[in-house]
């Protein structure tokens, strides 16, 4: 075991100026071949097992990564789309709204008398205040379905995550 800790480096400047690199890594080569001759069989079968654990650990990290990186994709996505979604709605609630009043501002210039003028005011709050509450009912459910859209994809995440975790501890 003295002998692993008594080796002489390898040093760069020892290449030959002919084969270059060459040298030192067949040198180097030669050396680990001759320092793995020495490690007991059991010191070998250890190394090889943490490097073989070290490689699993890290294509697991590697793909854990990967699956993030693609759940953070899809929610940006699917959040983009939802907005768009949420835009489109708000647009076409004012589209409405503005139509409605317009009309109002039609037949309130075709009003023969005030009492007319009233009721056609009255009518139109009542429609208006029927028309808000669906708009704002159409508003809340498209809402709930961009949010539920959204998150699927980090709840789906952390259930695989959470499994994952629960088969490697059983």
């Amino acid at each position: 075991m003295s002998e692993i800790y008594n080796a002489k480096p390898i040093r760069p400047d020892s290449a030959d100026s002919v084969g270059g690199e060459d040298v030192v890594r067949n040198g180097a080569n030669e050396r680990i071949e001759e320092t793995d001759s020495m490690a007991p069989p059991s010191m070998r079968v250890l190394a090889e097992t943490m490097i073989a654990q070290y490689r699993d650990a890290y294509e697991r990290a590697r793909e854990s990564m990967d699956e993030a990186v693609s759940m953070f994709e899809v929610t940006i996505e699917r959040g983009g789309e939802g907005a768009v979604a949420l835009n489109r709605k708000a647009i076409d609630i004012a589209q409405d709204n503005l139509n409605s009043s317009f009309d109002l501002a039609k037949q309130l210039a075709g009003a023969d008398s005030l009492n007319t003028v009233m009721e056609l005011n009255v009518a139109f709050m009542r429609k208006q205040f029927e028309t808000l509450t669906a708009q704002a009912q159409e508003v809340r459910d498209l809402t709930t379905q961009v949010t539920n859209s959204t998150a699927a994809p980090a709840k789906a995440h952390v259930n695989h995550s959470i499994q994952a975790l629960n088969k490697t501890n059983h």
